[in-house]
């Protein structure tokens, strides 16, 4: 079903409308030229006055088409419009008369190069420029200087007509895109902001409640997390595979992954900067993770802070807690959650990785890699 004039682009609108006029205008022109011409004696009345009525009533089909929301772009349409536009020309040189048609047989060209595309504008100038040009050697007269002339001004015109057009709706077809695009997004930030004064409030008011059951904070937070990935484009914590993930979104996951194993932690996670993703610091990052872990698991904190700052060349990490704490010197040497996953792999990447724990005190782990230089020798201290 062809579209209403409603639904149709503007800028296809308007270049129907402009293809429209000028046929019209053509139709008067052909008329103007015929009168002066019978005036004259140079054409006589029926042939001139035939080709006038045979563009009029085609012209007429036209404007009803139109108006009944058809495109007119078929190829049937094209080559009788081509057909029409040529009879134009073809009948007063057979006849051996004065010329009426005027400027209408390029309303024909002017149609299929801007409606349709250079190709076709092309496909009907080729005939109409020959059949102008050939009109005169058909009726044994040479080919006048401004027959060649709109031959190739058919040609010339059908191509950059053509060209323009397309560039025009493709022009729109973006600006259509984009203003789609903002129109989604600003529907999703006002969904955002009622939600945000709604639903995020009371989930994290319920999380707040010391007499609600730990299951149900656990739940509220779970809740709270997904939503606002969905509102704002964060990493729900549902996927546990982050090679595909930026440094930032990463420890997003790794902190919410974190809650929803131990429902009794809350961690929260800043990132100031945009950490590059080299290796060194997608080492950094599994480090955090570990230190979140550790936390939760072994710590028993109800809270866990994450804070992650990009300083140029250098990405630093602190992961503090308000757990049970331990003694960093009576950590056995095998204890691979600290001496391999977080000491080891920030010394592989470079980095460095520093502990202030004490019993009963929680615990800050402040961690250090370069950046872009994964692999250098390991800078002093420990």
């Amino acid at each position: 079903m062809a579209p209403s004039a409603r639904e149709e682009p503007r800028v296809a609108r308007s270049i129907r409308r402009v293809a429209l006029g000028y046929r019209i205008v053509g139709v008067a022109w052909a008329g103007l030229i015929a009168i002066a011409h019978v005036a004259s004696g140079d054409a006589p009345a029926p042939t001139a006055f035939t080709v006038v009525a045979l563009a009029a009533v085609w012209t007429l089909g036209v404007v009803l088409a139109r108006g009944a929301g058809r495109e007119l772009v078929s190829p049937w349409f094209v080559s009788a419009d081509v057909a029409i536009a040529a009879a134009t020309i073809a009948l007063p040189a057979a006849l051996d008369v004065a010329g009426v048609a005027g400027g209408y047989p390029f309303a024909a060209v002017l149609h299929a190069a801007a409606l349709i595309g250079v190709r076709a504008g092309l496909a009907a100038a080729a005939p109409l420029g020959l059949l102008s040009a050939g009109a005169p050697l058909a009726v044994g007269q040479l080919a006048e200087p401004a027959t060649v002339e709109v031959a190739v001004f058919y040609l010339a015109s059908a191509a950059v007509i053509g060209w323009g057009g397309k560039q025009i709706r493709a022009a729109e077809e973006r600006s259509r895109a984009e203003r789609a695009a903002r129109a989604i997004a600003e529907e999703r930030a006002a969904t955002a902001a009622r939600l945000h004064d709604s639903v995020l409030q009371t989930l994290a008011l319920v999380q707040r409640r010391e007499e609600i059951p730990e299951e149900v904070r656990g739940l509220a937070r779970r809740q709270e997390h997904e939503l606002r990935g969905w509102l704002f484009g964060a990493p729900s914590g549902a996927a546990t595979d982050h090679a595909d993930e930026a440094p930032r979104e990463r420890l997003e996951a790794i902190a919410r992954e974190a809650e929803t194993a131990h429902p009794h932690a809350r961690v929260e996670v800043v990132a100031v900067g945009d950490p590059p993703d080299d290796p060194a610091v997608r080492s950094l990052v599994e480090a955090v993770g570990e230190a979140i872990r550790n936390a939760c698991a072994h710590a028993g904190a109800e809270r866990v802070d994450v804070y992650v700052e990009a300083l140029g060349d250098e990405v630093v990490a602190h992961v503090r807690d308000r757990g049970v704490g331990f003694d960093p010197d009576a950590v056995p040497a095998g204890h691979g959650g600290i001496a391999e996953s977080i000491r080891g792999r920030l010394d592989r990447a470079g980095g460095v990785a520093r502990v202030r724990a004490a019993p009963g005190q929680g615990c800050d782990w402040e961690l250090r890699v370069p950046t872009e230089t994964a692999g250098a020798t390991p800078p002093t201290g420990s």
